[in-house]
């Protein structure tokens, strides 16, 4: 009787010390996920942190481009506005033109803008 017991209680000694080794690699498993989950974080930390500055910067950047497409739009309206100006100009330069009786002074059918400046600069006389 004394044999099965010591027999049992080694058999039930040697469960023990199997489940002891089983928990103590699960937690030496446990200490490894945790130091890897740990510099993960801090990696993770990290990027986010440089993240964080670069779409800081990139605000600031976004800011900046956005005023100077301000300043470049009101320029280029400025640019089209002139440019009607001077399209108008054209126009009405071209029809006083071809509505100018100056035009009709021509000299053997060559136009002879000296002439012209005679007639203007004489003096004229009493009718």
């Amino acid at each position: 009787m004394v044999a099965i017991v010591l027999i049992l209680n080694m058999l039930i000694a040697g469960l023990c010390w199997y489940g002891v080794w089983r928990i103590w690699q699960f937690r030496q498993a446990l200490v490894r996920v945790t130091a890897a989950l740990t510099l993960a974080e801090q990696d993770i930390e990290q990027v986010l942190h440089d993240a964080s500055d670069t779409l800081y910067q990139g605000q600031i950047g976004t800011a900046q481009l956005r005023q100077h497409y301000q300043q470049v739009s009101l320029r280029l309206q400025q640019v089209q506005q002139v440019i009607a100006l001077l399209g108008l100009g054209q126009l009405v330069w071209r029809q006083y033109r071809r509505q100018s009786p100056r035009n009709s002074i021509q000299h053997s059918g060559v136009w002879t803008p000296f002439r012209q400046l005679r007639q203007r600069s004489s003096p004229r006389q009493p009718h």
